[in-house]
């Protein structure tokens, strides 16, 4: 039966072959781009029905989990069989790309803010999702989002996407020695960093990132570690038990968070990230609601049979599989959605139009590239993977 991660749907291809792309990765990593393109256009009639107004986590928490799942099924193969360097190179490669992606969004959302300004004589819109420090201090607003250290609402998730995949290097040189260890030191780099307090300062603004990589990069590192092992064919076992645990679990969270009932801070005598759901930090409930319901979907009954019907024409799936422009346009959506929704009041309609435009227009990217890569790109020859890899007995 095929499981996302856990069986040998994920095993090594033949030696020589290149390995099918999972559709199921891109099937969720959309699903993750639709729901944070509603969740971005605040008060919309839609908001509500998403996911993150249900469960303990959101689509911040997937949109991580599938990043580290997916580079371990990217980069560590070959890090392991063709050496090092290259694939190191590769990653750093990525993350110039989600740099100069997040660097180009930021500019074209400041400017829709500053064509709005202008079209609706409202200075109001130079004051929104924090871009007032840019607007009143130029060249130090500037200077912060070249360094990343500006924290636009909104726009701050590629800053620790960024950073997890520039730091991926180090986590498969340590994962080629034994899987144990990038797990060991990500989890102890959390535990020092919610202790201590430890993030990136933000500039020119006083703070810090909303998204603490010291923190998340624990949710990277476990979806790594799951991708390396899925990768290898070692097969993660069903378990009765833990899975009526983990549907227990979202279940409570689910009633939790509708009736607002978790505890408040301050109420629990233990440390806040062991209870809290502080969202910057990754507090340890959020985190293992989303291993839980990675875990409860990946062996839901009917499972094998979701697999079996997706296919590469699937609109999620085409989202999924040109994440980055995707999630990049649908940015820049949200914010065309959230000017016209302050323009033109909030009404059911106007958030149809906004939504359901934007997501056929989303689709419509995503088609138009995997033509254009189809049609105009030139083929490029597949780079087989390696057939298999061995891992440490620990």
């Amino acid at each position: 039966m095929s499981r996302l991660g856990f069986d040998s749907s994920m095993s090594t291809s033949p030696a020589g072959a290149p390995r099918p792309r999972d559709l199921r990765i891109d099937f969720w990593r959309g699903v993750a781009l639709l729901t944070i393109f509603i969740n971005h256009i605040p008060g919309n009639i839609y908001e509500p029905l998403t996911y993150r107004n249900f469960s303990l986590s959101d689509s911040a928490e997937l949109f991580v989990f599938l990043a580290g799942f997916s580079a371990a099924l990217a980069y560590f193969p070959r890090f392991i069989a063709h050496g090092a360097l290259r694939q190191s190179y590769r990653c750093l490669s990525r993350a110039a790309t989600l740099y100069i992606a997040h660097i180009a969004s930021l500019i074209a959302g400041i400017g829709l803010f500053a064509v709005a300004t202008l079209a609706f004589e409202d200075a109001s819109y130079v004051q929104m999702i924090n871009i007032g420090p840019v607007m009143d201090d130029p060249l130090a607003g500037f200077l912060g989002i070249a360094t990343l250290g500006h924290q636009v609402g909104y726009f701050n998730i590629l800053p620790l996407y960024v950073v997890l995949i520039a730091a991926t290097p180090l986590v498969m040189a340590l994962a080629r020695i034994d899987l144990a260890l990038p797990l060991l030191a990500s989890g102890t780099l959390y535990l020092l960093a919610q202790a201590f307090g430890w993030n990136l300062p933000s500039y020119p603004n006083a703070g810090v990132w909303f998204f603490n990589p010291f923190a998340w990069q624990l949710l990277f590192v476990v979806a790594f570690t799951l991708g390396s092992v899925a990768r290898s064919g070692v097969v993660v076992p069903f378990n009765r038990a833990l899975y009526a645990a983990a549907l227990a679990y979202i279940a409570f969270g689910a009633v939790a968070t509708v009736y607002k009932s978790w505890p408040a801070t301050g109420s629990v005598p233990l440390p806040p990230f062991l209870w809290g759901l502080d969202k910057s930090n990754l507090a340890l409930p959020r985190l293992l609601h989303i291993l839980a319901m990675v875990y409860v979907v990946v062996y839901m009954p009917g499972a094998a049979r979701f697999t079996r019907s997706l296919s590469a024409a699937n609109p999620f799936v085409a989202m999924g599989r040109n994440a980055l422009p995707v999630f990049c346009a649908g940015s820049l959506l949200s914010m065309v959605g959230l000017i016209l929704r302050d323009q033109y009041g909030s009404y059911p309609l106007l958030d149809t139009v906004i939504v359901v435009s934007g997501f056929l227009m989303l689709v419509a990217l995503a088609r138009t590239l995997d033509w254009t890569k189809r049609r105009i790109l030139p083929k490029q020859p597949l780079a087989a993977e390696p057939a298999s890899y061995r891992l440490s007995p620990r």
